[in-house]
């Protein structure tokens, strides 16, 4: 997780728990899921292929989670100073998606 990120939507007052808060580093991506899960929590990952498909499992078995954010792995830098993100557009897009309650099919 970029630390820039982090630091700017906590300073957005948004609840952020990262995978080294949670000691998750190194634990199964469904772990991860799981745990954000309980925590009533959206889980943001860089891993679009795995989440992807996990998602999809849990679906078809009728299980819920909080919500997944996918993105590309890109320098935050990068996009700021290309000027194609405002920084209030992650924290925003991030709440709203926190906001949205329990993904159900």
């Amino acid at each position: 997780m970029d630390a820039d990120l982090v630091r700017g939507l906590r300073s957005r007052a948004i609840d952020v728990l990262t995978a080294a808060d949670a000691g998750m580093i190194r634990k199964k991506d469904e772990d991860h899921l799981s745990l954000a899960t309980v925590q009533g929590r959206a889980l943001y990952s860089f891993n679009v292929a795995d989440f992807h498909e996990i998602h999809t499992d849990w679906m078809a078995t009728g299980r819920f989670h909080c919500g997944i954010i996918l993105a590309q792995q890109v320098s935050t830098f990068r996009l700021f100073a290309a000027g194609t993100v405002p920084p209030c557009w992650i924290g925003f897009t991030v709440a709203a998606c926190l906001n949205s309650g329990p993904l159900r099919q």
